[in-house]
C-alpha cells in the first residue's frame, strides 16, 4: 500500500494496534493523541505523533501535509461510566472534536474516514436476541449519546459534501496492549487487573448480563479493510462476533487462566454502573453480506494471548 493515514486517538489500546498494522501494510502513519487516555509510549517506531487535541481545529490545520488516503478517527472520551460526570467532555471531545476532523478532511482531500462508533448506541434490547443494525437506537450514557450524534454527522456530510466514510458499531473490543490500569473502562480488563495484582474481582452489576468480546487483531482487519474498500462507503454495521458471553462465563474463564476453580469465591458484587446496558450481542449477518472479514478470535484464544502478555507485563512492573 501507499500514501499516508491519519490516526485520531492513535496513542490508545485500539488506535496504537491499527497504527502498527497499517505501518505493516506499508503506509505512513500520522498519529494525533491528546495522550491523556493514551500514552507516548504506546505509539509504535515509524509513526509521526503529533501530540495534539482534536477539539482544537487549529491543531488539525497545523498537521503534516501528507497525501491522506484516509483518517481512521478513534479519539474519544470513551467511558460511559465517565460521560456522567462530565457529559460536556463527551459532547466537546465527542461531537466537536468529529466536526473538525471531519471539517479538516475536506479541506485536505482526504479520501476516506473510518470512523470507530460503539454498540452504545443501541442501549437496552430483547434479550437473547443478537441485535441488528435497524433496531432503533436508545442510547443509555451521554457517551453512546454522542456516538449516535457522529452518525448522524457522517451522513449529513456524505449528504451534502460528498464524504466518503464507514462506520463500524464496535462492540467490547479486548486484548493485548489493553490499559490495565484504567478501573472505570473496559469489563474484561478490569476483571484481569484484579486476578493479576491477587485481589478479589469487583463485579459491578449482575453476573448474568452479557457482551459481545471482539478481539482487537478482528477490528484492526475491519479497519483496513474499510480504508480500500469503496463497497463500504456510506455503510454503518456492527462490529463483533455474534457470541453472546456472559459475565459469569468471562469470570470463569479468566479464574481458570489463574488456577482458580471456583470463581464464585474470588468474587464481590457491587450496584451497576449509571448507564449500563445489561447486554447485547452483534448480529453480523450485514458484516457477511458487505464482504467485511467477521472477526473470528475465539474468547478462549483472545484470552490466552492476553493473558499470557499481562502476566508479562506485570512482571516488569
Amino acid at each position: 500500500m501507499s500514501g499516508s493515514v491519519l490516526v485520531t486517538g492513535g496513542a490508545g489500546f485500539i488506535g496504537s494496534t491499527l497504527a502498527r498494522r497499517l505501518l505493516a501494510e506499508g503506509y505512513d502513519v500520522v498519529v494525533l493523541d491528546n495522550v491523556v487516555s493514551g500514552a507516548v509510549a504506546n505509539v509504535p517506531d515509524g509513526c509521526e505523533l503529533i501530540v495534539g487535541d482534536v477539539r482544537e481545529a487549529s491543531v488539525l490545520a497545523a498537521l503534516p501535509k501528507r497525501d491522506y488516503v484516509a483518517c481512521c478517527h478513534l479519539a474519544a472520551q470513551s467511558s460511559g461510566e465517565v460521560s456522567f460526570e462530565d457529559p460536556r467532555l463527551d459532547v466537546t471531545t465527542n461531537v466537536i472534536g468529529t466536526l473538525n476532523v471531519l471539517d479538516w478532511v475536506l479541506e485536505r482531500g482526504v479520501g476516506k474516514v473510518v470512523f470507530a462508533s460503539s454498540m452504545g448506541i443501541y442501549g437496552d434490547v430483547p434479550p437473547d436476541v443478537p441485535v441488528a443494525e435497524d433496531t432503533l437506537p436508545h442510547p443509555k450514557s451521554f457517551y453512546s449519546v454522542s456516538k449516535l450524534a457522529v452518525e448522524h454527522l457522517l451522513k449529513l456530510y456524505e449528504t451534502e459534501y460528498g464524504l466518503r466514510f464507514t462506520a463500524p458499531r464496535l462492540f467490547n473490543v479486548y486484548g493485548v496492549g489493553q490499559d490495565l490500569d484504567n478501573l472505570r473502562q473496559g469489563m474484561l480488563s478490569i476483571y484481569l487487573s484484579y486476578l493479576l495484582d491477587g485481589e478479589r474481582v469487583l463485579v459491578k452489576g449482575s453476573l448474568d448480563r452479557y457482551r459481545d468480546y471482539v478481539y482487537v487483531d478482528d477490528v484492526v482487519n475491519v479497519f483496513v479493510h474499510a480504508i480500500t474498500a469503496p463497497e463500504l462507503d456510506g455503510e454503518i454495521f456492527n462490529c463483533g462476533t455474534g457470541v453472546q458471553t456472559h459475565v459469569s462465563t468471562l469470570i470463569e474463564k479468566l479464574c481458570a487462566c489463574f488456577g482458580i476453580d471456583d470463581y464464585r469465591s474470588v468474587v464481590d458484587q457491587a450496584p451497576g454502573t449509571q448507564g449500563d446496558q445489561f447486554g447485547n450481542f452483534a448480529s453480523v449477518e450485514r458484516m457477511k453480506e458487505l464482504g467485511v472479514p467477521v472477526p473470528a478470535t475465539t474468547l478462549d484464544e483472545g484470552l490466552r494471548r492476553m493473558v499470557d502478555w499481562a502476566k508479562q507485563v506485570t512482571l516488569k512492573r
